[in-house]
């Protein structure tokens, strides 16, 4: 049950904090006087909640945690002072590393919003006696730390006891430090590929699962071999460890600090290979986000947000929680348009500008005449059911998008039809549908235990459109 200390979240009107290179001049007084200004102009807006934006592989800023903390304890209280909540945004993973020029070029082209203020050598690095290398995820592949070409970076796993205890404590610290309402924990996955993380811990964790010792990575009946039932237990592992590690960052939060984790294209077939699943780690979260990639736009991407917004809406539905959504944009007219979706998907928004993008428009002049209003309690009701499957999924390829497309067919239909649909999952179903109709892709393919569920509702059950 929500705690009653976080009702807000029920009407938050989020937008985004943005930090940047020039705001760690704090204490200046000009700095000091720039973000009363924003939080004045925020509050005229509506805006009630704010999430910062900025200082974000957090691991990278070691060495600046004290001032950190006492910068975010000075916002919180101007924040504060106009009734504004205020949310800690960081990736509690992902770390940025160089290996040549060309990457420290990429990272400040590229990475720069992240504030990319990153040690030369993690070797360098400790806490607490204990090296912040030896977090690293391995590769099965290579037997090497894992890079991530996109944020010319490296991860540290989740499966990792050192790791889990520091970031648990780190947040404890946070929180206690600044005053802060809540915390967006992001990032977390298995990065790059499904080859990882081969680390002690995480071979051992399969070990114990299946009394099988992970194959060497020449071992094709196992790697890549979706039809293997020991290479489901691999990726079935992989979700359940993310979904450990959230409720270890729950556990280590007082009850009235709102927890939400990032997600981003849940139904997608590249899930699988990340260990991403928010139906498993649902039961951590005060918000059930989703965050619309900053790329998706509105006439592009279409499709793929409603199956997102169908997602989390019905995820948040299940476990009695809000919806929130991140929606890109430093146009007033798409936000509006982005605010109606939200509305008919019983949403919250949290709008924010372009990433990457100049000349830059700050959230402030983009909302300066008001934020757009959405009312959850609009919510146009479940139409239809329609099942999504994440064992279906697990058994396909990542670049096999079949079952993503079925699925994503039948949603745009009910959606265009003015239906919104409730999405039916293996661990999250209704006990008592209220609609006549499930639409069932690849019915075939189902395990046994969505067919009995299936059989037992009462629904007409449609395998397409």
């Amino acid at each position: 049950m929500q705690d009653k200390r976080i009702k807000w979240l029920n009407n938050a009107n989020m937008t985004s904090w943005w930090l940047s290179w020039d705001d760690l001049r704090w204490p200046a007084d000009d700095v000091i006087t720039r973000w009363e200004r924003r939080a004045d102009i925020y509050q005229q807006a509506g805006v009630n909640a704010v999430t910062t934006f900025g200082i974000h592989f957090r691991w990278d800023w070691l060495n600046y945690f004290d001032k950190y903390d006492a910068m975010l304890r000075n916002l919180v209280e101007i924040c504060h002072a106009r009734g504004i909540k205020v949310i800690d945004h960081h990736s509690n993973q992902l770390t940025h590393h160089i290996r040549t020029q060309a990457d420290r070029v990429r990272i400040a082209n590229l990475q720069d919003h992240h504030l990319p203020l990153f040690p030369d050598s993690w070797e360098k690095q400790t806490i607490n006696g204990k090296k912040l290398a030896d977090w690293r995820m391995v590769s099965a592949k290579t037997k090497e730390p894992v890079y991530i070409e996109t944020y010319c970076a490296e991860a540290f796993c989740p499966n990792n006891p050192d790791y889990q205890a520091e970031y648990y404590a780190y947040l404890k610290r946070l929180v206690k430090n600044t005053g802060i309402d809540g915390v967006m924990s992001d990032d977390t996955a298995f990065h790059p590929d499904i080859y990882s993380c081969a680390c002690e811990h995480c071979r051992k964790k399969f070990e114990q699962r299946t009394e099988e010792l992970l194959p060497e990575v020449d071992d094709l009946t196992f790697w890549e071999n979706y039809e293997s039932p020991l290479f489901q237990e691999w990726i079935q592992m992989r979700y359940e460890s993310i979904a450990d590690f959230y409720q270890g960052v729950k556990n280590s939060l007082s009850p009235e600090i709102a927890l939400f984790a990032c997600s981003c294209n849940d139904p997608m077939p590249h899930k699988v290979r990340q260990g991403c699943s928010m139906e498993l780690w649902a039961s951590s979260m005060d918000f059930i986000f989703a965050e619309m990639y900053h790329a998706f736009g509105l006439e592009d991407h279409l499709d793929d947000i409603i199956c997102d917004l169908a997602t989390v809406s019905s995820i948040a539905g299940y476990t009695d929680k809000q919806a929130l959504i991140l929606a890109y944009s430093d146009d007033i007219k798409i936000l509006n348009q982005w605010a109606t979706l939200c509305q008919d998907y019983g949403a919250r928004p949290w709008f924010c500008r372009q990433v990457r993008k100049i000349p830059v428009i700050l959230e402030e002049e983009t909302l300066k005449r008001g934020y757009p209003e959405v009312k959850v309690d609009a919510a146009k009701p479940y139409g239809c059911g329609i099942v999504h499957s994440r064992k279906l999924k697990n058994k396909s390829a990542e670049a096999d998008r079949t079952y993503y497309n079925n699925f994503k067919e039948i949603v745009i239909t009910m959606h265009n039809s003015g239906y919104r649909p409730q999405i039916i999952f293996d661990d999250l179903k209704p006990d008592n549908p209220q609609y006549k109709t499930i639409y069932v892709p690849m019915h075939d393919k189902l395990d046994n235990a969505m067919k009995q569920y299936l059989s037992t509702t009462g629904c007409n059950i449609k395998t397409g459109l």
